[in-house]
């Protein structure tokens, strides 16, 4: 029986809420914040100057490409700059000279 007048009690509770009322203005605000972001976009300017910046990096690398092609680095030379400078000539990944 107390069972049942807590159940009732509680469905009868519900019945007497209201539904919230928003804010007047957060409508407003909300296609506000849309209308800001659809606007964002990049530039035509930016985007031309990315491009070219771009096509600039790619034809330097080229021309450094066929500038630099005749070089030929023997075995030998190689190896002997590479240890020079103190480089690995080693194609090994773990040593086993621990």
């Amino acid at each position: 029986m107390e069972k049942d007048n807590w159940i009732r009690n509680v469905l009868d509770s519900i019945d007497k809420t209201e539904s919230a009322e928003p804010s007047p203005f957060l409508f407003t605000r909300i296609e506000q914040k849309i209308e800001l972001t659809t606007k964002t976009s990049i530039s035509k300017n930016w985007v031309i100057g990315v491009t070219v910046t771009y096509l600039l990096l790619i034809l330097l690398n080229l021309v450094s490409i066929k500038k630099f092609s005749h070089l030929s680095w023997s075995q030998n030379k190689l190896e002997r700059y590479s240890e020079s400078i103190g480089l690995n000539t080693s194609n090994q990944i773990y040593s086993d000279s621990e």
